[in-house]
């Protein structure tokens, strides 16, 4: 641009020159009158002139050089010479001030002045306004990708900011990034829970038949997903595929599972399949790994459901059908003699249950301490909150001299722990249950025994793990080991303990009971159980039972099938909700009961079902856990009516999966 012509243009364009000549004209024609006032008039025209002049010049001055530094920067970057990548000069106004022919490209309609967002709307000055100097970030414009970069600028000599901004074109870059992230590999465990079943109780051409249906369906799928598949061992397939097939498999909600059920070939046991994903592994090996626990979370959950294991997150599907009763002996016998080799070389054992020990984790307790105890060590079980059954069952403890010592404190446990004590934790895996997680921390040495469904939150670091989803009870458990190591010193007093673990957890042998629950309720009652004291033992208070029946009397139907009752005195006991959900499920209609009550600042929820709705479920949305019949979680709210909200939003959420 020319200096003088741009000044002259200046002058005309603000009308400053016809402005200036006329006061000068009328200035001389009032000197022919009074030449005085004229002279002034003339003085003052010619001096506002140059004033106004100069200001003109000085704005001038600053547009040159704002335009200057704008082709130094476009100089510096080098972008008038067909290089691809866009610049574009913003002021704080959100007004677009310079481009470069990248930018053309982008935008062709472009002119001087126009809003940034009029023709990119995903570059806005909220956006550039946070952005620190250097900064990048990805945006969408059409069909493209852009990486946008606001470069570290200051023009000289001009008074205000601005943004200077680049956008690289990345699209081809984030498809070749999104085709490698979709053939990441993912690995897939396959096990058919049944195996043994099929094949011992059903003939040989059957079982032979039903294998093989199975297995095709299993090649079949994976072969439909471009992936690979082998036989590892005995009912139990590796496969492999490209994660891009993982959501479709989601979307179908691993129908394999049901299809399963359906390729018997005659058989009369119905084949379920358990089934572990891994992804986002490192490598091949830690995918692996994840894939191994998801399976495991799988058959720790009750099998018949597949998981996914996508670095730390898990992912549920499935599981809405009662646990198989496994029939073979061959495990419980290994457990047992497993867990006494571990008794045998410990100095000393400590047994602890879940916290307000219920009557299936007491019974289990006191079992496992005298097992230690006849094989010549220290025992003692930690115990220090018990609900009213666990009182009543302590009555006869405290008479027995026998047993005089075995409970102690976390204090007093704490004390007791050495090099080479073993922990035994019983009726719970998950470490925020345990009566002692300090305790747990400590110990070198720790075996876990547990019936309820695998949660995430499992105690990892064990030495001997026995966890069976499809056992009625931890009772049922610890009473089939005896019958491999010994009743050691197990008398009445602890045997109507075990007795009264199983009677509750399987709510008078209605929840969960299958062949091997009944066999190990004969065998406590051979064992000295007096069923007539165990029944005594569950009396309730005439309170506890007032409770109990006002919340039955004022509960409310959900969709016409779920049935919710509320307590909200403070003092209400955690049995008292258990029995009043058990009492609800058997109204004509209701398929799942809930009751949620304030325990201990927060409002603790029973849940109870005959098996049509899994309550586990709904428990696990609700931060609890259980199984498919029984479950229960404890909110951490005060407000009744926000926990109400948060219940039926759960089972809405668990109908909406099916």
């Amino acid at each position: 641009m020319n200096k003088k012509n741009g000044i002259f243009n200046l002058i005309l364009k603000n009308g400053l020159f016809l402005y200036c000549l006329l006061v000068a004209l009328c200035a001389i024609g009032i000197c022919f009158y009074n030449i005085f006032v004229g002279l002034m008039l003339l003085i003052v025209s010619v001096i506002t002139f140059t004033v106004k002049l100069n200001e003109e010049k000085k704005a001038l001055n600053e547009t040159v050089k704002y335009y200057s530094s704008m082709a130094d920067v476009n100089d510096k970057f080098d972008l008038t010479k067909g290089v691809t990548i866009a610049m574009i000069s913003v002021g704080t106004d959100g007004k677009i001030n310079w481009w470069n022919e990248a930018f053309d490209a982008i935008c062709p309609t472009v002119t001087m002045h126009d809003g940034i967002t009029e023709h990119m709307p995903a570059i806005t000055m909220d956006l550039l306004s946070k952005m620190e100097s250097g900064a990048e970030c990805r945006i969408d414009h059409g069909d493209k990708c852009y990486l946008l970069t606001n470069v570290p600028f200051k023009a000289e000599n001009i008074s205000d900011s601005a943004f200077v901004i680049t956008l690289k074109d990345i699209t081809e870059l984030e498809y070749y990034k999104k085709k490698a992230s979709d053939i990441r590999t993912v690995i897939m465990h396959v096990l058919i829970d049944n195996y043994d079943e099929l094949l011992t109780e059903e003939g040989d051409d059957v079982s032979y038949e039903a294998e093989k249906e199975i297995e095709a369906l299993i090649f079949d799928w994976v072969k439909s997903l471009g992936g690979s598949v082998r036989h590892v061992e005995k009912g139990r397939y590796m496969c492999l595929f490209s994660s891009e097939k993982l959501d479709e498999i989601k979307s179908e909600k691993f129908d394999i599972l049901e299809k399963a059920k359906t390729r018997g070939a005659g058989s009369v046991i119905e084949p379920t399949l358990s089934i572990g994903v891994g992804i986002g592994g490192e490598d091949i090996n830690e995918i692996d790994v994840f894939a191994k626990t998801a399976l495991d979370m799988a058959l720790g959950r009750g099998g018949d459901q597949a998981v996914i294991k996508d670095g730390g997150d898990f992912s549920y599907y499935g599981g809405k059908n009662r646990e198989t009763e496994k029939r073979t002996k061959v495990k419980v016998r290994v457990k047992a003699l497993a867990m006494l080799g571990l008794i045998e070389e410990s100095d000393n054992v400590i047994v602890m249950g879940h916290t307000n020990a219920d009557a299936d984790s007491f019974g289990a307790s006191v079992a496992l301490a005298c097992i230690a105890m006849a094989h010549g060590k220290q025992a003692k079980v930690l115990l220090e909150t018990y609900d009213t059954t666990v009182k009543a069952l302590l009555k006869s403890f405290e008479s027995n001299q026998t047993h005089i010592g075995l409970f102690v404190n976390r204090m007093q446990a704490r004390e007791l722990m050495r090099p080479k004590t073993l922990v035994i934790v019983c009726d719970t895996h998950r470490r925020s249950l345990v009566a002692s997680p300090e305790i747990l921390d400590e110990a070198q040495q720790v075996v876990l025994i547990d019936h309820h469904r695998r949660s995430e939150d499992f105690i990892s670091n064990t030495d001997l793990l026995y966890h069976e989803p499809f056992a009625s009870s931890s009772c049922e458990m610890v009473a089939e080991m005896l019958q491999y190591i010994g009743r050691g010193g197990i008398n009445a007093e602890i045997a109507e303990a075990m007795y009264a673990g199983v009677l509750i957890d399987t709510n008078n042998f209605i929840y969960k009971t299958g062949v091997r629950t009944l066999e190990a309720a004969a065998y406590l009652k051979r064992l000295g159980a007096d069923t007539l004291r165990v029944r005594k033992s569950f009396r309730e208070s005439i309170e506890n039972y007032s409770q109990r029946s006002g919340i039955v009397t004022g509960m409310q139907m959900y969709e016409g099938k779920f049935a919710i009752g509320t307590a909200y005195d403070e003092g209400i006991k955690q049995e008292v909700i258990a029995k009043a959900a058990n009492d609800m499920l058997e109204i004509e209609d209701v398929v799942a009961s809930f009751v949620l009550a304030p325990v201990d600042g927060v409002i603790s929820v029973s849940c109870r079902s005959y098996g049509d709705v899994n309550v586990q479920l709904i428990a696990e949305k609700l931060g609890g856990g259980g199984h498919m019949l029984a479950g229960a979680a404890q909110l951490d709210c005060k407000d009744m009516d926000e926990a109400l909200y948060l219940l039926k939003t759960a089972i809405d959420s668990v109908l909406s999966e099916k």
